[in-house]
Order: structure tokens, then C-alpha cells, then sequence
């Protein structure tokens, strides 16, 4: 087709492979790692586009589409003397007219740009603003500039555009109210001083071995590479013979506290079963610490290796850019088999300037990958304990690979516990591919602070048999999910159990499956457990079953809203064509404050049944529950922070008033018994009358 512009470089757009790539996500980041690895930056500026629109024919083009648009030869309308574009918006009602988009592929990820153009404003109101910006098809511009408004002369303007995460960002002309204007010679080109250079993964070359059960000591300040490394006195004193090194069972790599290094950390060699190899620190003083600089895709890079112990380090990765797939910690292994024993522990992971996007591009603290070519390959014994995240973009700790139930291979003995996350761009924690995964005793405060895409604070992604429990997740921007928790995608048999939830803009927990994807690949959302967990202040969709969820127990849970909110107590959805099945909620307290309203939202939903719960507070479309408490059911401190303010008081009507659950797990969200066979108290704190 015949367009009248001149495409200096062709434009790449997704083709339907990669699109399936992209919507699988998590399943291939390994294989996104290693494509990024192969791009090449240029250091010459490029005309990728010029439209000169004396020389095209009618608004037909493979490149821009166009509306409330002409193209005029009127010389009192063109923008040089010559055929232009013209917009004219003052027969509209709208308030942002936009007159001409590019289209999808003309601009590239991680570039940044320098457009230009002639315009001439022609008609313009007190209110007729003309602009441009950069943007995502229905995403708030992250960059907007208004041109001049002062009818009857031609001028140029030269604009500028930062680096964007995908290839979907767009230039975008538009008159805000009612206005006209005419365009030409718009002219686009690569702006290589202000686009991120391409980051690897590590690379490093093996000159050495050691002999195995050796301290080596590395000193920033005081020592010598030339020394020994095998004394305080001896230390190295840069991080080169750790990473040219192959370390073996019982090896000690340790860094010196108040030492500070630029670069990455990427030692080879395995421990042994009761041997590992420790890489930590030594003396007194701040943790070591490592900046990464955006120089690689992992500031600390283990790679094919096993029986490791990383502990009390200080790990950052930060740039003038976002960057896809930087991370603090990589641990990757690819073609290996079962890696055994790894343990990361103590680390203070920050200022990770990763990319927002939504995975597999996105950005971690902490990410744990499998490679899903050649041998199968997974984790028996991973250990992620007491460190500290902090304004890490996208992930806080992501796990990854062979998530098919057609190849199923999981992940055995993974642990997460006892860390803090804060100020996380997308997800919290998300073990993936696991079996029998423990997360535990774990506080996010605040995620999904930065990107667009959908984000929660802890979930389970294609895995069996997760426990998540004792953990306190707060502050999740957003309700393109923004719960606090979640039972993803081909999850079978997940707990969530002890959880306190407050003050997650997206709700509560969310359950959910994709119908598109089934059997073998997809084993689907099944035996989800949601029980003795305290939610408050919760906004939007308290709970949510969104697809083919089938079995779902919901129990003994306690919901606070406060004040003047209005949200949905239940909303359902059928992702993939389906609708959930068998839920049941019971024992439950929902408890709204004054003022505020909540909705029940069946949908299509099968074998839906609410037993002994407790409602207070205004409720639309409240279900039908036989055994109902409707009474105020006299919590301690309605409104208060404390998991505590949310016990039944003596005379609440909720003691021993629920219905026999058996395999109710013995215990309360505090650690009281339950009783296994008599009527437990409705709501997630055990009092019996008897106590009263």
C-alpha cells in the first residue's frame, strides 16, 4: 500500500508467538534473560519516520491512523506552505480529542526519542489547549507537553521522550475541548544519549579452584589482590578473584563490613550436602555492600549451583532507568537437575530500578529462575529468610519455570519467612511452580506502588500444597487486582491461613483460574483454603473468585470495613469462559461500620453456600444463610489496628454459634484450640460461653 511516508527503519511488531509469550508471563523469563542479552545499542541517532503530508494521498497509512482529521491544501490552513493535517475538533463534545495516534511497532522498548513537527494553530477558544504525548493505549500519559495556542502562525517544536518498557507506547496529537490545527513534517528519531544501555546477565571467565574448606577475606579499603586472601590481614581487595574463582564445599567467601563495592558478584562452584559454601561477611560495622549500577542483569549471580548460603549482605541495583529484568539476587539454574540447599539469608535488597512491566520483563529483589530446555531442572531445599526489601521494582521475591502439569517438575522444600518488603513496584512474594511451599510470617508494606499491571501482595502461581500463613500484608495500591493475597493459576490445595490483611486497595484475597487453559497443561484452582484470617479496611472486592475455582472452603474469617466505604463483600467473574463452583463461606464475620455498603455478587456461580456467618452493617443482595447471625456482633474494638480489636467480647452473639468444620487445623488466628467437634465461635478468635 501506498502511504506518502518515508519508514527509515522498519518498524518489528509482535507476531502471534510472542504475543502467547508475553500473556503466558512468568513461564519464560529465563528465556527472556537471555534474548535481552543479544540486543545492540546504537550510538548514532536514527531517523526511524518522516511524514510529509504534501505527498500523501488520503490518511491511509500502516503507520498513524487519524480522526476529527482532513488533509487541507488550503494556503491559509497549511502548517509550511504546503498540504498539511489538519484537526479540527470544534464540532465535538469531548474534552481530550486526540487526531493522530502512530501506530503499535513504529516505536521500539527502551528507546528514547526526539520527535518533531511543523504546526499552525487555526482556530482556539479561552479552553483549546493543543498537546502531545507519549503513551500507552488507555494509561495515563506518563508524558504530556502543551504547544503554543496562539492562532495564525506556523512554528516548530522539537520534543523529547524518555525510554518506555514496551513497544505499545505511541506518539499521540490532541486538541484538548474545541480547536483546530494543521501538522506536517513530523520527523522521529532515536535519542541514543538518553537510551538505557543494554544489560546482561553476569559474565566472567574461571582461572582458579579452590581447594575447598578455605575463608577467603575480601576488604574494600584495605586490601590487596595480590595478597593471599586467606586472613583479615591477607583480604583481597576487589571482587575479580571471587568471580574468576570455583569454590567448593566448605569454602567461606567473606566480605568485611563498611566495605562497598561497584559491579556484580558472580562466584562459581558448589558445596556438598553439610558444606555448603558461605558467602557472607565479617567484622563489625554496616554489611557489606554492592552496587550494582545497572552494569548487570543481577548484582549477586549464582548460576548451575547448589548447597550456597548467602547471608547478611547489602545489595543494591540502581540506574537512570528503568531496565527489564534487573534484579538484586539471581539464582538460575538451566539444563542442571535438582539443585539442593540454597539459602539466602539476612540481605538488604533496595533501590532495585527495574521495570514495571508486567512479567516476564518486570524487575526483582530477589528472582529465582529454572530454565525449561534440556534436562528438567528444579530447587529441593530454598531458603529466602529475614531480608529486607526495600523500593524494589517490579518484584519483590518471584520464582519461576516449568509451570505445565504436562512436563511437572516442582520446586521441593521452598521457604520464605520472616522478611520485610516495602515499597515494591508490582508483586510482593510469589512462589511458582512449587510443591509444598512455605510462606510465612512475612510483612509487605505497600506493592504494586508503580506499575500498571495487575499485582498482589503474596500468591501461589502454579503450585500444590502451599501454606501461606502469619504473614501481614498492607498498603497494595490499585485495583486491577491490588488484594493483599491470592490463590492463583493451576493451584491445587492452597492454605491461606493466620493472615492479617489491612488497608489493600484491591480487597482482600482474590481466588481465580483461567478456563482457556485445561487439562493436561492446566490442573486448575482446586482446594483452596481461606481460613482464621483478619481483613480490615480492605477497599473494593473483599473477596473475589474470578474463573474455574472448584472446592473453595471459606471459614472463620473476620472482615472489617470501616466508615463511609462502598465495595463488593463478593465479586465473581468467568476468566476463560467459566465461572467458579462448590464455594463455601462460613463461620465468617462481615462487619460493616457506619455508613458504609457492601454487595454480594453471585454471577453464574454453582454450588455457592453461605453457613453460620455474621452480618452487620448494610449488605446488598445479602445471601440466603440459614443460620445467620444478624445481631452486632460485639468485637472488642471495631476500627482499631490490632488483629486483637476483632475478638468476640463475652456477650458477643458469635461464641460457639459456627458450624462444625472438621480439619479446621486445631487452632485460632492467636493460637487458641478450636474444638474439633462441638460449635466453634463464628469469626477468627475461639471464645466459648464457658470462658465468658
Amino acid at each position: 500500500m501506498h502511504s506518502g511516508a518515508t519508514l527509515v527503519v522498519a518498524p518489528k511488531t509482535l507476531d502471534g508467538t510472542m504475543k502467547y509469550l508475553c500473556f503466558i508471563s512468568c513461564m519464560l523469563l529465563l528465556a527472556n534473560v537471555n534474548a535481552i542479552a543479544k540486543n545492540v545499542r546504537s550510538d548514532q541517532p536514527t531517523t526511524i519516520l518522516r511524514l510529509n503530508f504534501a505527498k500523501i494521498p488520503d490518511l491511509r497509512s500502516p503507520y498513524f491512523t487519524t480522526q476529527y482529521s482532513s488533509l487541507t491544501r488550503d494556503p491559509s490552513e497549511e502548517a509550511d506552505g504546503s498540504p498539511s493535517l489538519m484537526a479540527d475538533t470544534r464540532n465535538t463534545a469531548g474534552e481530550w480529542n486526540e487526531f493522530f495516534h502512530l501506530k503499535e511497532g513504529v516505536l521500539k522498548a527502551n528507546t528514547a526519542y526526539v520527535i518533531s513537527f511543523d504546526y499552525k494553530p487555526l482556530a482556539a477558544a479561552k479552553d483549546t489547549r493543543f498537546y502531545a504525548l507519549f503513551r500507552r493505549p488507555g494509561v495515563i500519559a506518563p508524558n504530556l507537553d502543551y504547544l503554543s495556542n496562539k492562532t495564525g502562525k506556523t512554528r516548530h517544536v522539537t520534543l523529547s521522550f524518555p525510554p518506555a518498557d514496551t513497544s505499545d507506547y505511541a506518539l499521540i496529537l490532541g486538541v484538548q475541548n474545541q480547536g483546530a490545527i494543521a501538522i506536517n513534517n513530523i520527523v522521529i528519531r532515536t535519542d541514543p544519549a538518553h537510551t538505557p544501555r543494554v544489560v546482561t546477565l553476569p559474565i566472567t571467565k574461571r582461572t582458579w579452584k579452590s581447594p575447598e574448606h578455605v575463608t577467603y577475606y575480601i576488604d574494600s579499603l584495605h586490601g590487596d589482590d595480590n595478597a593471599s586472601g586467606k586472613s583479615p590481614m591477607n583480604a583481597w581487595r576487589t571482587l575479580s578473584k571471587v568471580n574468576t574463582g570455583i569454590f567448593g564445599p566448605g569454602d567461606k567467601i567473606l566480605l568485611r563490613c563498611g566495605s562497598r563495592w561497584s559491579g556484580f558478584l558472580f562466584p562459581g562452584g558448589s558445596g556438598s550436602k553439610g558444606n555448603p559454601i558461605v558467602l557472607g561477611d565479617y567484622g563489625t560495622g554496616p554489611k557489606p555492600r554492592i552496587d550494582g549500577e545497572e552494569g548487570s542483569l543481577a548484582t549477586v549471580y549464582l548460576y548451575n549451583s547448589e548447597y550456597w548460603t548467602l547471608r547478611n549482605l547489602d545489595i543494591t541495583n540502581s540506574g537512570p532507568y528503568p531496565v527489564r529484568q534487573l534484579s538484586g539476587v539471581i539464582v538460575n539454574i538451566d539444563n542442571y537437575g535438582v539443585a539442593h540447599d540454597v539459602t539466602l539469608n539476612g540481605l538488604y535488597i533496595h533501590d532495585i530500578s527495574g521495570s514495571d512491566e508486567a512479567n516476564p520483563a518486570g524487575g526483582s529483589g530477589i528472582r529465582i529462575l529454572r530454565g525449561e530446555s534440556g534436562k528438567l531442572s528444579r530447587y529441593d531445599g530454598l531458603l529466602i529468610e529475614n531480608c529486607h526489601l526495600v523500593h524494589v521494582d517490579r518484584n519483590g521475591i518471584l520464582m519461576d519455570g516449568n509451570v505445565w502439569r504436562t512436563h511437572w517438575c516442582p520446586n521441593l522444600h521452598v521457604v520464605i519467612r520472616h522478611n520485610l518488603l516495602e515499597d515494591i513496584g508490582g508483586d510482593g512474594i510469589v512462589p511458582i511452580a512449587c510443591d509444598g511451599a512455605l510462606v510465612e510470617y512475612n510483612v509487605v508494606r505497600g506493592a504494586r506502588e508503580r506499575t500498571d499491571s495487575y499485582a498482589v501482595g503474596i500468591y501461589p502461581w502454579s503450585c500444590d500444597n502451599t501454606v501461606i500463613q502469619f504473614n501481614d500484608v498492607s498498603g497494595v495500591k490499585g485495583t486491577k487486582d491490588g488484594q493483599g493475597y491470592d490463590c492463583d493459576f493451576n493451584c491445587r490445595n492452597t492454605l491461606m491461613q493466620y493472615n492479617y490483611s489491612h488497608d489493600n486497595q484491591g480487597g482482600f484475597m482474590l481466588i481465580c483460574d483461567d478456563g482457556d487453559f485445561k487439562a493436561p497443561m492446566n490442573a486448575g484452582n482446586t482446594g483452596s483454603v481461606i481460613r482464621y484470617n483478619v481483613s480490615v479496611n480492605d477497599g473494593f472486592h473483599t473477596f473475589t473468585l474470578n474463573g474455574p475455582c472448584h472446592n473453595t472452603k471459606i471459614y472463620n474469617n473476620v472482615i472489617y470495613v470501616g466508615k463511609g466505604q462502598t465495595l463488593y463483600a463478593l465479586a465473581c467473574g468467568n476468566w476463560g469462559g467459566a465461572w467458579a463452583s462448590d464455594t463455601l463461606f462460613a463461620n465468617n464475620i462481615f462487619y460493616l461500620d457506619s455508613g458504609s455498603k457492601a454487595t454480594f455478587d453471585f454471577g453464574q456461580m454453582k454450588g455457592l453456600m453461605f453457613d453460620h456467618n455474621a452480618y452487620w452493617g448494610d449488605f446488598v443482595n445479602r445471601p440466603e444463610d440459614p443460620y445467620a447471625i444478624l445481631a452486632n456482633p460485639l468485637l472488642a474494638k471495631p476500627g482499631g489496628m490490632d488483629p486483637a480489636d476483632y475478638a468476640p467480647t463475652a456477650k458477643s452473639p458469635c461464641l460457639n454459634a459456627g458450624e462444625i468444620i472438621h480439619g479446621n487445623g486445631g487452632r485460632d488466628f492467636a493460637g487458641a484450640r478450636v474444638p474439633l467437634e462441638a460449635p466453634p465461635t463464628v469469626g477468627a478468635f475461639e471464645r466459648s460461653r464457658s470462658d465468658a
